[in-house]
């Protein structure tokens, strides 16, 4: 297998955009990291490999953040992968990936790096193309605005303490000014309360994806989440063909939730840490 490295997103996205429309919706984070990405930022940190054979791509290695992001439909090439991401120098917290592609791959890098890697999260990504008819709870959704900056930069520590990763406090502030301008952070409001929040991001050319859905543990089991989710789904559908969503597949609350907004399993994916 024959392993190249590229130094910008702008550099790869061109090369590797058709592997990963294969399976959009299994790619759509990667690829909405990529085509989203912009010539100022910081690269110095990231990673591009792409692992073909016969000019053929037949897996995709991206670090853009935190972990490894593995793009494979085929597990004959993971020990190679394996092998080759434990002889080069780049730093990672952690893997991310479908399965069951995922997990042969931390088998493989186990052996071969000697790192004591752990399941941190099974994840399973959803696909909505209509919003079903639901019960709303009380309340609203509207457009964060920067007076609700401290409360969502709160809510978004807390979301990202539970997700088990470290946070960068001025970079998590940055995106969520971002969300704010760009107007695509939502809150839901009840009794001039804001009870949840969620964004949306653009992804694909015909997706979106709904993330950082939080609610206050004092404020849940009373629908808010649902409600915000569905809303922000609809309005996104006004735009976009379908949306997408991740869910942790030991909380069978949000799965429920999701499913009965009307959003449908696509394919598993699991988040592994590196314990160093």
């Amino acid at each position: 297998m024959n392993f190249k490295t590229y130094e910008t997103p702008m550099e790869y996205y061109p090369i590797i955009k058709d592997f990963l429309y294969r399976n959009e919706i299994t790619n759509v984070l990667t690829i909405g990291l990529l085509r989203n990405a912009k010539a100022g930022d910081d690269f110095s940190k990231c990673f591009y490999c792409t692992g073909s054979v016969n000019d053929e791509i037949k897996i995709a290695l991206i670090v853009q953040g935190l972990h490894i992001i593995l793009v494979t439909e085929d597990d004959h090439y993971l020990k190679s992968a394996a092998e080759y991401v434990s002889s080069v120098n780049i730093d990672f917290p952690g893997i991310i990936g479908p399965r069951p592609f995922v997990d042969q791959f931390v088998e493989h890098l186990v052996c071969v790096s000697k790192n004591n890697i752990t399941l941190r999260m099974s994840q399973r990504i959803y696909k909505l193309d209509e919003v079903n008819d639901i019960q709303y709870s009380n309340g609203y959704m509207r457009l964060a605005t920067h007076d609700d900056l401290e409360i969502v930069l709160e809510w978004n520590e807390d979301f990202i303490v539970s997700e088990g990763i470290t946070s960068n406090y001025e970079i998590m502030k940055k995106k969520r000014q971002q969300d704010i301008d760009n107007e695509t952070l939502f809150l839901w409001i009840d009794n001039d309360v804001p009870v949840t929040m969620t964004n949306l991001s653009k992804r694909t050319s015909d997706g979106a994806h709904i993330g950082l859905v939080y609610t206050p543990k004092e404020q849940r089991r009373k629908g808010y989440a649902t409600s915000l989710v569905a809303k922000v789904s609809e309005h996104a559908l006004q735009k976009y063909t379908y949306c997408t969503l991740y869910t942790d597949l030991d909380n069978p609350v949000s799965n429920s939730i999701y499913m009965k907004i009307g959003y449908n399993p696509i394919v598993d994916s699991a988040m592994y840490l590196v314990n160093k």
